[in-house]
Parts: C-alpha cells; sequence; structure tokens
C-alpha cells in the first residue's frame, strides 16, 4: 500500500525540524510512503530548514502552495498537497507534531476496506504546569469522543493526526468542493462520514503524538473559539455539552445561593466523575502521573470553559498564523 503523509507548515522555523525527524524515523514496513511538505507563504526560515533537511531523504518533497482564488488559509495548502499526493490513503498531521515510531503502521493496520476515516490521538507536550493543563484538557475530552465513537457517533476529526482514504476523499470531492471552514479537519471528517463510510477514533499511546502546547491564556481561547467556529453544526448533545460546561459555574453559585451544601456536593460528584475518566484515559496514553495536576485541571476549566462560552456568544473573528477571518 502507498501512503501519503501530509504536511502543511506556515511559519513553523521553531517546530518543523523536531517534525521532520520524527518523521524520518517512522517505521513504515512493507509500504510505500511519500511525505509531502507544504509551504504555505512562509515569511520565516520553515522553507529553507526542510530543503536543507530533506537533501538526504527522497522520501521528502517540499511543495510550494501558491495562493488561490477561491480557497483560503490551510484549507488551500491542504487542497494543493492532495491533488500532488498519490497515496491510497491520505495521512495528516502538523509542522509541530511529532510522531512515535510506530504511528504509522499503527493507524494502516486498523484500514478495513469500508474504512474511511481514522483518527489518531493527540495532546501538548506536558513540559510545565501550564501545558499540563492543555494536556489533561485534551486527553479529557480526547477520551469522550473516543467513548462516543465506540457507539458509532461520529463527532470530529483532528487534522493534525488523522488518515483520510483517497477514495473517499476524491468521493467527496476534495477541499475544493467543501464549503470553507478554519475547522478544515471536521468538515472533512462529517463530509466522509455522512458518505457512509466507516471511522475510527483511536485512543492508544502507539498513536498519540505530540503537539506544542499554546503559551498564553489569550491564544488558548483563541485556538479553542477557532475549533468551535463550526458550533452550530454540532449535534445537540455536543452544544449542550459544551454549553453545560461553560455555565457550570453559575449553577454553581446559583445552588451555593440556595444551599451551599448542594453547591458542594455538585462539584464533589463532578470532580469525582472527572478524574476516574482522567485516570482511565491517561493511563492509555501512558502519562497517569500527570493526573496529580488534576485539582488544577479543574479549577482551571471552571474558568476557562466559561470565558470560552461568553466569547462564542460575542461578535466573532478569528485569526490564525497571521491570517484573518470573519
Amino acid at each position: 500500500m502507498k501512503i501519503s503523509i501530509i504536511v502543511a507548515a506556515r511559519n513553523e522555523e521553531q517546530h518543523i525540524l523536531a517534525c521532520l525527524q520524527s518523521l524520518a524515523a517512522l517505521e513504515y514496513g512493507t509500504h510505500t510512503i511519500e511525505i509531502l511538505i507544504g509551504d504555505d507563504q512562509s515569511t520565516d526560515a520553515t522553507a529553507e530548514i526542510v530543503r536543507n533537511f530533506i537533501k538526504n531523504y527522497p522520501k521528502f518533497r517540499l511543495i510550494t502552495i501558491l495562493p488561490s482564488p477561491t480557497l483560503q488559509g490551510k484549507t488551500n495548502a491542504l487542497a494543493q498537497l492532495c491533488q500532488k499526493a498519490t497515496g491510497e490513503w491520505f495521512i495528516f498531521t502538523d509542522a509541530d507534531m511529532i510522531l512515535p515510531k510506530f504511528w504509522l503502521l499503527k493507524i494502516v493496520e486498523k484500514i478495513t476496506p469500508s474504512t474511511g476515516v481514522i483518527v489518531g490521538c493527540t495532546v501538548p507536550y506536558p513540559t510545565n504546569w501550564w501545558a499540563a493543563l492543555q494536556t489533561l484538557d485534551w486527553a479529557l475530552y480526547l477520551g469522550v469522543i473516543h467513548a462516543l465513537s465506540l457507539l458509532h457517533i461520529p463527532i470530529t476529526g483532528m487534522g493534525n493526526n488523522m488518515a483520510v482514504a483517497q477514495k473517499a476523499y476524491r468521493q467527496v470531492g476534495g477541499y475544493e468542493q467543501l464549503p470553507f471552514s478554519l475547522t478544515e479537519d471536521y468538515r472533512l471528517f462529517k463530509a466522509i462520514t455522512s458518505q457512509g463510510f466507516d471511522f475510527q477514533q483511536l485512543y492508544d499511546r502507539n498513536v498519540l503524538g505530540m503537539t506544542q502546547a499554546v503559551p498564553t491564556w489569550k491564544e488558548l481561547l483563541e485556538q479553542r473559539k477557532r475549533w468551535l467556529a463550526e458550533f452550530q453544526e454540532f449535534p445537540l448533545g455536543i452544544k449542550l455539552g459544551i454549553l453545560g460546561q461553560g455555565f457550570f459555574v453559575f449553577l454553581l453559585l446559583f445552588l451555593a445561593w440556595l444551599n451551599p451544601l448542594w453547591a458542594g456536593g455538585v462539584w464533589a460528584a463532578r470532580c469525582l466523575v472527572s478524574s476516574f475518566l482522567l485516570g482511565i484515559y491517561l493511563y492509555k496514553l501512558n502519562l497517569l502521573k500527570y493526573i496529580l495536576y488534576f485539582i488544577f485541571y479543574e479549577l482551571f476549566s471552571l474558568v476557562f470553559y466559561t470565558h470560552l462560552v461568553v466569547l462564542l456568544l460575542l461578535p466573532k473573528k478569528y485569526s490564525w498564523k497571521g491570517r484573518s477571518f470573519v
């Protein structure tokens, strides 16, 4: 089987080398692979770093992404890379990712004739307390998405760790035929699953990619607001879950006004459920020691998701990699 690994890169000079090194170290068995790196009009040294690295790696190709009259942002970069890809499967990842050695083989072994999309698992590097809080956040919510997938409920893809059958990609018309979205991975995932293709959401340390944690509170809010750009299209249950998370602190305040013991009991129950789930999910990812950050994560999530939901109710303007979108 031929596999095309696809990486869109824009201004990633700080991270791209580590990503390339992890891609070069992948085990791929008897499969044929090509690795396409798209330089999306970077204004830093991204292209030069890639060019110098791939001199000794013929499986890598650097492709210059050109402006498009119809496509915007990362969608344009991915569309052009997919046009040049020749694999039976496209595996998407990001330029700030580091992948484990057997990542490719573990994803490919899950392929069946009916499979259209396979989603791996990603968390930020837990290099400090702030990054560790984000690690717990990703682990918890991706764990819930994985659990729902076992009930065959499709929620979303994740463009930094997602494999798509070429036949499925072509059947939905590729990115050229999909409506523009800041969450192009969600849009592609939903298009493929709506066509009847099977999907898998993996939750396994062998397919665990590591990404960069967002450095500041403001940037984290911007990231999550961008991820929720398609909020109106989410299933009702997911919408209620997000809103419930955001307004939970107001529920606690209301219960505390009625009876402080009620508020304490509700919060204790939430902490018990969340810590139990996180313990399971972190164990699966070989990250169980970070459960020690749980109480700090719980306080963080109360404030962060309240702030995020309030932002969702305000007029929306999004920015990504120096580009603005309305």
